[in-house]
Order: structure tokens, then C-alpha cells, then sequence
């Protein structure tokens, strides 16, 4: 089974990819982040190796995105990052 979005290939080997998407939102005392979730299903099952091989976050008013390992996010529902996370110009080809 597998809930990828997308497949990509780099040197002979396929990368699973599911694309999370998020908006900056302000969480009261926390501050402002954007806020993925990180699960699928209606249950809210965490993501696994077995879903995917990676995590494209999204920042959807920034146009930025940062790639993580699905190992990341291990037994976690939500994943929050700061608008810092977001700030490198070549995020997506560093992440």
C-alpha cells in the first residue's frame, strides 16, 4: 500500500513523495507556523516507510518547499515549522 502523491527518480532509484501543504497561521502563545498534517486516512494514521520515502512541506504563500525523510515525522500526527524553516532561497535543492 502507499498514499504517495508523486514519484520521482534520481540516478536509477524512484522516490515516493507526498506533498503537504500549509498557509502561515498564527497558534496563540506558540506564535505564528504552519502547521502539516502529517498522517493519513480519516483515523490519522502516521505516515510510514511503508506510505512513502518522502515529505514535501509546502509553504504555499512563501512558494517554498523543504523535503524530509518520512523517518522524520516518526508516530507524529502534526509537524509545525517556524517561517525560518522556509528562509534559504535554495531550500528545495539544499532539502
Amino acid at each position: 500500500m502507499g498514499c504517495s502523491d508523486l514519484i520521482a527518480e534520481d540516478e536509477g532509484r524512484l522516490w515516493r513523495v507526498q506533498v503537504k501543504t500549509s498557509q502561515l497561521k498564527s497558534h496563540g502563545k506558540s506564535g505564528w507556523d504552519y502547521c502539516y498534517h502529517v498522517c493519513r486516512g480519516g483515523k490519522k494514521i502516521p505516515l510510514t516507510i511503508d506510505d512513502c520515502d518522502i515529505i514535501a512541506l509546502v509553504a504555499y504563500d512563501l512558494e517554498r518547499v523543504l523535503f524530509i525523510p518520512v523517518t522524520c515525522v516518526k508516530n507524529k500526527i502534526t509537524k509545525r515549522l517556524k517561517p525560518k524553516a522556509f528562509s534559504d532561497e535554495d531550500l528545495a535543492y539544499k532539502s
